[in-house]
């Protein structure tokens, strides 16, 4: 029963994380298309970008920052 328990909790952690990452995915493509198309500038589009990946600290930051 506590194995099971365990693998449950575990799989309900997993979902919790890939629908973070799909979310900030989202709003990170939705970024990048205002930017695109000249609805923010660079400052306001790095407030968000950071706002936005905050929300996944379990990804690795392949930028080093």
């Amino acid at each position: 029963m506590a194995a099971l328990a365990t693998n449950l909790a575990s799989s309900h952690a997993v979902a919790t994380k890939v629908t973070a990452a799909e979310t900030c995915d989202a709003q990170l493509r939705g970024l990048q298309m205002a930017m695109n198309l000249g609805y923010l500038d660079p400052e306001d589009a790095a407030k968000l970008f950071q706002q936005y990946i905050a929300q996944i600290p379990f990804i690795e930051n392949a930028l080093g920052a």
